[in-house]
């Protein structure tokens, strides 16, 4: 007898043999049986709305002569202020109204028998004096009396011989200031002097009296009776004045302290090259517009007439979000579509938004006339400029990204009337958000929630009615934000209570021996995906606080002059001055220069003494980053990111840069935006809710609590909560969510 030969067990025997059982299965199935319906899917695809935030600009000019601020016309209602430049040609002063004495509201009189008041002017340079304000009343019949300047007596600080002007009294019978002129200016050095009232030639029968108001309290400057004689001065009370003084020329506004108000805002006016001529820009005052006009207010230190020519240029803008949607598929790219409303203001405008980096076929259609050619990108922000920008308008913009992928668990897929369909997602390592769609046998929707979720699985469920339908549901799962997308889609078989027949029972028990046979080496390899994911999630979570914690110093430079625009510096020990002036010359020694940095950023790494350190270049500015250890890869594009932010916020401002630094302090915001620095501040505990914590945030807080207890402090620092830099993905998480709670707070 032949041996029979023994054959080894093939997958593809496997396939053949299921297949054939399932024919066999469904070839037994009753024709009309009530447990099964038709069903048109759905296309693997979905339409999420998305709002896209965008930025339109318009600038104006104008100028005008002669004036007394600065008024600017042509805005548009609702928008705010981005930029103001003012350039002022001409700054001429004319006369100044100095108070030198005032506030009381007793008086000190001049009569028949009080003759003669005056008290000591103090000029600390020379000066033309055109008259005097005295504050006062005259009752009676007018007396001889009369307003002089005089020389000064040193040795009684009284008043001497010497007239330099000279005025008749000029006062009514009620009370207030009263302008004396003098029929020549009194152009005087810098000295001292004395402001004389005279009545010396005052009748013995006059029953006139002056009364002239004088201070609450004693003054520095002398006052001297007369009395037969001027008396000596002493430091007392004195009467009210005010020096009109002619300047009649044209200055620097430094000398006169020029401000330009900017709703509240005080900008000092900087001296321009020439006499009379000055500037100021003024950004990040967030001005708002209630109407087409905006008054700016000049002022000075002193009390002066002035005119100014001046023009100036206004840059307004209007964040807005433009409506869009994306349609996320199933594995082939996505399709986004944005639908801005673009306004045609007077003067120039444009339109930016930023636009994602990993997106690609950009294409911008104006009036269906693709208009890509026209358009301008720096880094990921894009232009429609002026000359493309027309009233009403019709505006798409389109692209195209990658689907992102992320893993569905959903164990069981047949259903009862009555029961859930329950499945879980496991998200990508990005922020956004799940939406969870049902559709029934007619593709229409049932079922639609959204998620925003965090680092763990999101789950979703959904009751299917009992008196609902029965045959397939096509359940979609779509991910998304505002950037990036991607979508999954399983079916659901929905049956009646009890209304499993037979052929379907050996159809399910063949489908599933077969399924967990040749489908085991792909659930492996999906197992394998998803830890790989995960653990490059925490991987990447943990180099991010690592990265953070190992940060030092921050320093953004311009490039041509080295001039510090920002530094800032991090965590409990402040980085040694020397450390960052011995770094700073050793970069000169190495006579860096990097290429095409108008291009692109460029990023290069070195290392001094036991500092790691990072030199980004990107058009006019230089950033460099002071480590503790080496950085991640993610490190070094957040270091990329902020050279383009940089360049968006400050770009047109370094390309005539002045050598003025304060307009730069907003850097700090998006030092933060990229690095999240803020975390490095000395910490409070805010007392939180115990229901709203999780085991690992409650772990943080008692670690925190114990740090402050022993060491007898207010505030921690968050990389004590990870000594020696042991740090857990899911306590980095948490440290983060703690943080955006408030229930870690940076100190004040």
């Amino acid at each position: 007898m032949a041996t029979p030969m023994i054959h080894q067990f093939q997958p593809r025997y496997v396939m053949i043999l299921t297949a054939s059982l399932i024919a066999l299965c469904f070839l037994v199935i009753p024709l009309g049986s009530g447990s099964s319906s038709t069903f048109s899917a759905p296309s693997q695809s979905a339409v999420v709305d998305v709002n896209f935030p965008a930025t339109e600009f318009s600038e104006t000019s104008d100028a005008s002569s002669n004036a007394t601020a600065v008024d600017i016309s042509g805005l548009s209602t609702g928008w705010t202020l981005d930029q103001l430049a003012i350039n002022f040609s001409r700054f001429h002063v004319g006369k100044e109204l100095s108070t030198v004495i005032d506030g009381g509201n007793t008086t000190m009189n001049i009569s028949k028998k009080n003759k003669g008041k005056a008290v000591e002017i103090s000029l600390s340079r020379p000066e033309s004096i055109l008259g005097v304000e005295i504050e006062g009343y005259i009752a009676g019949p007018a007396m001889p009396v009369y307003v002089q300047i005089c020389g000064y007596d040193i040795v009684k600080n009284a008043p001497n011989s010497t007239v330099f002007a000279n005025s008749s009294l000029n006062m009514t019978t009620a009370r207030e200031w009263r302008f004396h002129s003098f029929p020549t200016p009194a152009n005087l050095p810098a000295g001292h002097y004395f402001l004389v009232i005279n009545g010396l030639a005052i009748a013995p029968s006059s029953s006139g009296n002056l009364s002239l108001y004088q201070s609450t309290s004693p003054v520095s400057l002398y006052l001297s009776n007369y009395s037969g004689s001027w008396q000596n001065g002493v430091q007392s009370q004195a009467f009210h004045y005010r020096l009109v003084l002619n300047w009649n020329r044209t200055c620097f506004p430094s000398e006169l302290g020029m401000k330009v108000d900017i709703s509240g805002n005080n900008k000092t006016v900087d001296d321009g090259s020439e006499n009379g001529t000055g500037s100021v820009i003024v950004q990040d005052v967030p001005v708002g517009f209630y109407s087409t006009s905006f008054h700016v207010p000049i002022y000075l230190n002193r009390s002066v007439d002035f005119h100014v020519d001046y023009n100036y240029t206004a840059r307004i803008k209007l964040d807005t979000s433009s409506v869009g949607y994306v349609n996320a598929t199933g594995g082939s790219p996505n399709t986004w579509t944005i639908l801005p409303t673009i306004t045609r203001t007077a003067g120039n405008c444009w339109f930016t938004m930023d636009v994602p980096k990993n997106w690609y076929f950009l294409a911008v259609v104006k009036d269906n006339i693709d208009i890509t050619n026209e358009t301008q990108r720096t880094g990921t922000l894009i232009f429609i400029q002026n000359s493309s920008i027309s009233l009403g308008s019709s505006w798409v913009i389109t692209a195209r990204s990658l689907a992102v992928p992320f893993v569905l668990n959903f164990p069981i897929t047949t259903i009862t009337l009555g029961q859930s369909i329950s499945l879980s997602a496991i998200p990508p390592a990005l922020s956004g958000q799940f939406t969870f769609i049902v559709y029934n046998t007619g593709s229409v929707v049932i079922w639609s929630e959204s998620k925003v979720h965090g680092l763990a699985a999101v789950p979703f469920s959904y009751v299917i009615p009992e008196n609902s339908f029965t045959g397939d549901a096509i359940v979609q799962i779509v991910w998304n934000n505002a950037t990036d997308a991607g979508l999954q889609a399983t079916t659901y078989t929905i049956v009646s209570p009890g209304h499993l027949e037979l052929p379907y029972i050996i159809g399910a028990v063949v489908a599933i021996m077969s399924a967990s046979f040749i489908g085991a080496s792909v659930a492996y390899e999906l197992l394998k995906r998803t830890r790989r994911r995960i653990e490059a999630e925490h991987l990447s979570m943990i180099s991010r606080v690592r990265d953070l914690f190992n940060l030092n110093y921050v320093i953004v430079l311009e490039k041509k002059s080295g001039v510090d625009l920002y530094e800032q510096s991090f965590g409990e020990i402040k980085q040694d001055p020397t450390i960052i002036s011995g770094f700073l010359s050793a970069i000169t020694s190495f006579g860096l220069e990097l290429t095409n940095t108008n291009e692109e950023t460029q990023t290069i790494k070195l290392e001094y003494k036991a500092s790691k350190i990072l030199i980004s270049e990107y058009k006019g500015f230089r950033i460099t980053v002071i480590m503790k250890k080496t950085p991640s890869d993610a490190m070094i594009d957040a270091i990329k990111q902020l050279s383009y932010d940089i360049d968006e916020k400050y770009g047109k401002l370094l390309v005539n840069f002045s050598g003025e630094t304060t307009e730069f302090q907003g850097i700090r915001t998006l030092i933060e935006k990229r690095f999240r620095v803020s975390v490095l501040a000395p910490l409070k505990i805010q007392a939180p809710s115990e229901e709203e914590l999780s085991p690992i945030e409650k772990g943080l807080i008692t670690k925190a609590t114990e740090i402050l207890r022993s060491s007898k402090k207010e505030t921690f620092f968050a990389n004590m909560l990870f000594p020696d830099q042991k740090i857990d993905a899911k306590e980095a998480a948490a440290l983060f969510a703690l943080f955006d709670r408030n229930i870690f707070t940076a100190k004040e």
